[in-house]
């Protein structure tokens, strides 16, 4: 969806982010659209947020309760 929208902004919780990057297929997506990446609701890894920048070449937000 990201890719046929071109959708520039995700929000979500670091699961849905894990499942993301666990794709085995995920290179073949152009997710190039997606410029900001907000996560929130649980605590996020720091192993999550390295691995989302340097995927998805993407701006970071984290949202902290």
């Amino acid at each position: 969806m990201i890719e046929e929208k071109k959708i520039t902004k995700s929000l979500g919780v670091p699961v849905i982010f894990n499942g993301l990057l666990a794709r085995p297929d995920l290179k073949k997506y152009d997710l190039s659209s997606l410029k900001e990446i907000i996560i929130g609701g649980a605590p996020s890894p720091l192993s999550l947020i390295v691995a989302l920048e340097k995927k998805l070449d993407a701006r970071l937000s984290l949202v902290k309760d």
